[in-house]
């Protein structure tokens, strides 16, 4: 965990948040309340609440997934989080529950076949 120097960008500090194994995906959802960690051979995700004054990250709580999860993205409005599972090759989506952070599964789509899902990305436009 760093701070961000709002008018260098630089980073300082640095310390660990605690994780279920070892996380290759990293979000934070949209209203910047929570955070979500995939943790791949986890096979989990972890879920982190965000301190507004210090940005600093308290476990929550842990959530199972089959396979072994990759990559999350938090999409921007914060109502939804995707990960992205290359043992299963699927994309699960989970609802966010705003007062707390917690996930519930609200579907899994195949990747393809013969594919393995090693990324996720999303586009909003604005406009």
């Amino acid at each position: 965990m760093f701070t961000i120097d709002q008018n260098t960008g630089s980073l300082s500090g640095g310390s660990t948040v605690s994780a279920a194994g070892t996380t290759l995906g990293f979000d934070i959802e949209g209203g910047g309340q929570y955070a979500y960690a995939a943790n791949f051979g986890g096979p989990s995700l972890s879920i982190y609440s965000v301190n507004d004054a210090t940005g600093a990250l308290s476990l929550t709580g842990t959530l199972i997934i089959p396979g072994s999860p990759q990559y999350v993205l938090a999409e921007p409005l914060g109502k939804a989080i995707y990960v992205a599972n290359n043992v299963t090759s699927q994309v699960y989506s989970y609802s966010i529950d705003r007062s707390t952070g917690a996930l519930t599964e609200t579907g899994a789509f195949a990747a393809g076949t013969g594919t393995i899902a090693l990324g996720i990305a999303s586009y909003v436009d604005f406009r």
